[in-house]
C-alpha cells in the first residue's frame, strides 16, 4: 500500500472479486469524516488480465509506479510509470525501459519525496545477489520543477494552501494540503516564477506571503528540495503585510521568501537545502490559541448521487448545459463548499448492437469509452464556470464497458431493452462532512 504524502490518498493491491485479472490496484481517498470511501479498481487502462504490484504514489500525487506482469515487458515482473492528467485520471502506462527493467524481476521501486529519484532492490551483473541501485528519472526539457517542503503548525481538516502566480507568465494556480497529524506539505511548482501563498480556512485567509521560485531551484538543478519558511497564523484582525517582490531575473539562484514583512529577503538567508533523505515525520501540532477548541460540530449528510444519460444508437456526446450535467455539478459545488473534495463516478455503456459511425468509432468499446469521455469533458466544463478545478477541488473516476443482451438483427423490435445499456452515468458516494459552528 501507498499513501500520498497529505494523507488523503491510497494506492493498494487486492484480489478481491471484480477485478480485471489476478492481483489488481485500487484506490481510495479520505472522506471529511475522518473514513476511507470505498476502494475504486484503477480499472482497465493500469489493471491487466495478469497481476499488479507495489504501488509506489510520488509526494505530490501526480506519478504512480508498479510493477506489472500482465503487460508487454522484457521478462516477468517489469516497472511501469503513469502520470496524474489534468482531469485527474492516469495517463496510460509508460514502460520503463531498460537499465531499469531488466529479464528478470523488478518489483519494487521506492521514491524520495522529489518524485525524480529511487532505489530498486535487484539482482544483476556486478552485484552480489539483490543490491540497493539508486535510480535518476531524467525529464523531458520543460517538465522541471522545484519541489520544496512547507509546514503549517496549527493545520486543521479542511484547510489548504492556494498557490497563485503573480507575474507576467502563464497563469499557475495550485491547492496544497498538509499532513493533519503534522502540518507539513509539499509544493512542486514550476522555477523563474513568483507566487502568492495563501493558507485558507472555510474561506478565511490564516496567512499570506510571497515567494519567488529561482531558475536554480528547480529539482534537476540542485538535486535537492528546498525548505519553505514555516507558515504562521496571523492576528486575529490583522491583514496580510503589502510586499515589496525583487524583479525576479533569467538565471537567479535564489528564492525569495517573506512573511508580514515590508522587504524582500533574499533565499540565502530564508531558504536552505535539505538531504532528499532527510526525516520528514514530524512532531504532533498543539491547536494555535484563540481557535474555538469546543466549539460544537455539525455533521452534514450528503446523499449518493446517480444520474444517468441516456443515449440513442451511435450518440454520445453529452453537452455541459444538460440538465443532468448542471445536477451533478450543483451538488459537487455543494460538497466542495463544505470542504470535501468529492470523487465523481463517470461509466460509460454501449450495448451489442453494431456500430453505425465507424468515422467516429470503430467498436462498441470505443463508443462506450467516448461516452464516458464526453460526460467527463461536459462535466470539467460546467464547473469551471463555477471556479472548481478537476484534480484540486474534485476528482473524476472514468470507467466505461458493453454489457446487455447479443444482438439477434431486432435493433428496432429490441431498441427499448438495448437503451438501457446505452448510457453515460454520473455517480457521488454518501458523505458526511464535519462542521465546526
Amino acid at each position: 500500500m501507498s499513501e500520498r504524502f497529505d494523507g488523503h490518498e491510497r494506492i493498494f493491491v487486492s484480489d478481491r472479486p471484480g477485478g480485471q485479472g489476478g492481483r489488481d490496484l485500487y484506490r481510495t481517498v479520505m472522506l471529511p469524516d475522518g473514513t476511507w470511501s470505498k476502494p475504486l479498481n484503477l480499472g482497465k487502462r493500469i489493471n491487466s488480465p495478469g497481476e499488479e504490484e507495489s504501488p509506489v504514489i510520488s509526494s505530490d500525487g501526480r506519478t504512480l509506479i508498479f510493477a506489472s506482469d500482465g503487460r508487454p515487458g522484457m521478462g516477468g515482473f517489469d516497472l511501469y510509470r503513469c502520470r496524474r492528467l489534468e482531469n485527474g485520471s492516469w495517463s496510460e502506462p509508460e514502460h520503463l525501459g531498460h537499465p531499469l527493467n531488466t529479464p528478470g524481476d523488478e518489483v519494487i521501486l521506492t521514491l524520495d519525496a522529489s518524485g525524480r529519484t529511487g532505489y530498486i532492490s535487484s539482482a544483476r551483473a556486478g552485484g552480489d545477489d539483490l543490491d540497493i541501485y539508486r535510480v535518476e528519472f531524467i525529464e523531458e526539457p520543460g517538465e522541471e520543477l522545484a519541489v520544496m517542503l512547507g509546514e503549517a503548525p496549527g493545520w486543521e481538516k479542511g484547510d489548504v494552501i492556494e498557490v497563485r502566480s503573480t507575474d507576467e507568465g502563464p497563469s499557475v494556480f495550485r491547492v496544497f494540503r498538509a499532513r493533519s497529524e503534522t502540518g507539513k506539505f509539499f509544493a512542486a511548482l514550476p522555477p523563474c516564477r513568483t507566487y502568492d501563498f495563501r493558507w485558507v480556512r472555510r474561506g478565511e485567509t490564516l496567512m499570506e506571503r510571497a515567494e519567488v521560485v529561482g531558475c536554480d531551484d528547480a529539482y534537476g538543478a540542485s538535486g535537492s528540495v528546498g525548505r519553505l519558511r514555516p507558515f504562521e497564523v496571523m492576528p486575529a484582525g490583522s491583514a496580510p503585510a503589502e510586499l515589496e517582490l525583487p524583479e525576479l531575473n533569467a538565471g537567479e539562484e535564489a528564492m525569495v521568501a517573506t512573511a508580514g514583512e515590508d522587504v524582500a529577503v533574499k533565499a540565502s538567508e530564508e531558504v536552505f537545502d535539505v538531504e532528499v533523505d532527510s526525516d520528514l515525520a514530524g512532531k504532533d501540532v498543539e491547536v494555535s490559541e484563540g481557535m474555538d477548541d469546543g466549539a460544537p460540530v455539525v455533521m452534514l449528510e450528503f446523499e449518493a448521487v446517480d444520474v444517468k444519460v441516456d443515449f440513442g444508437y451511435g450518440e454520445y456526446q453529452t453537452q455541459a448545459e444538460a440538465a443532468e450535467v448542471k445536477a451533478v455539478a450543483a451538488s459537487i459545488a455543494e460538497r466542495n463548499a463544505a470542504g470535501e473534495v468529492p470523487v465523481l463516478e463517470i461509466e460509460g455503456g454501449a450495448s451489442f448492437v453494431p456500430v453505425k459511425n465507424k468515422r467516429a468509432y470503430e467498436t462498441n468499446e470505443q463508443l462506450a469509452r467516448m461516452r464516458a469521455e464526453h460526460a467527463r469533458d461536459a462535466m470539467i466544463t460546467a464547473l469551471a464556470e463555477q471556479g472548481l478545478q478537476v484534480g484540486v477541488d474534485y476528482q473524476i473516476v472514468l470507467e466505461w464497458g458493453v454489457a446487455g443482451p447479443r444482438y439477434k438483427g431486432d435493433a428496432v423490435e429490441g431498441a427499448d431493452t438495448y437503451r438501457n445499456y446505452q448510457f453515460a452515468q454520473f455517480s457521488l458516494s454518501r458523505s458526511l462532512v464535519e462542521q465546526r459552528r
